[in-house]
């Protein structure tokens, strides 16, 4: 077991792919192994994670902490029904949390590492808009869920896209004419949307060899990016995540990590409408085994 606090970040490119279901059994894997843990739920527009822990109706959130409704981050940590297994809820949140802004997201950030735990888990709400990419790329590891269909491949590249350009779009911020071409490479109808990083930063170190530079060193730094797929069936679908990495790599510049694989459980819509966590029912399961290995994986 490694030593020290550790944050990770949950993600993927669209709903209903199992990454809240995922979040909370992680957590409830680690604690179970002894270790603290803290589920937070950054999703503001449809927070669940808290029913996948066994809660109800969260009693605090984190617009009480947003709105300085409490005196600190400790007030709003509830308690949940799992030994060592703490959660930070934005269930029935109001617009005050829709939009907050960067420093202020990282102001939560440095709150939520302070907290007395072992490994902070970020829940982040589907699709790839910005304020998304800033919540899962504030911690260390992150972990992208996939299902092995086409449909959540694209929309996982995509979620991983948005990531870089969020970034290079915040370097060359203040060069207006880069930043809108930046922009422009972004839309789907542009005539340069399918172009890999690589080709668009040979055009960009014309621009700005600093500032191309600076970004290529964020890029060398995101080396904890694991890919975990959920629901596999056969081991041909376990080939998907080998395809896909390639894919990432010559487009992107990303060399994606092996998370692991979860085997399709025919009975983990059950423990969700039960509101049982699926590995507290099934112990033994070849769920909870995978969820073992992923944790591995992950060096957590």
């Amino acid at each position: 077991m490694h030593q020290g606090k550790r944050a990770l970040s949950v993600g993927g490119g669209k709903g209903g792919i199992g990454k809240s279901c995922f979040s909370a059994n992680i957590g409830i894997a680690l604690s179970r192994q002894g270790r603290r843990v803290v589920l937070v739920d950054t999703d503001i527009e449809a927070p669940n994670l808290h029913t996948f822990v066994g809660i109800t109706y969260p009693q605090r959130t984190l617009d009480d902490y947003l709105n300085s409704m409490v005196m600190g981050i400790e007030e709003i940590v509830l308690p949940t029904p799992v030994p060592r297994l703490r959660l930070i809820s934005s269930a029935g949140s109001g617009l005050s949390l829709s939009g907050p802004n960067y420093p202020q997201r990282q102001r939560f950030f440095r709150a939520v590492m302070g907290l007395d735990a072992d490994t902070i888990i970020f829940d982040v709400a589907a699709g790839a808009r910005m304020r998304v990419i800033d919540y899962f790329s504030i911690a260390p590891i992150m972990v992208i869920i996939l299902e092995p269909i086409p449909t959540a491949l694209e929309n996982a590249y995509g979620f991983l896209k948005n990531l870089l350009y969020r970034h290079l779009l915040r370097i060359f911020y203040t060069d207006k004419p880069t930043h809108r071409m930046i922009l422009d490479v972004l839309g789907e109808k542009s005539s340069r949307a399918g172009q890999s990083v690589e080709a668009l930063l040979a055009v960009l170190d014309r621009r700005s060899h600093e500032k191309t530079e600076t970004f290529s060193s964020f890029i060398a730094s995101l080396n904890h990016i694991y890919v975990v797929i959920n629901r596999v069936r056969s081991k041909e679908q376990e080939e998907i995540i080998d395809r896909f990495a390639r894919v990432v790599k010559r487009y992107l510049m990303l060399n994606l990590r092996f998370g692991g694989f979860l085997p399709f459980e025919p009975d983990m819509d059950k423990s969700i409408i039960a509101r049982t966590p699926f590995i507290m029912q099934f112990p033994d399961s070849p769920y909870a085994k995978a969820m073992e290995s992923i944790i591995l994986n992950l060096q957590l």
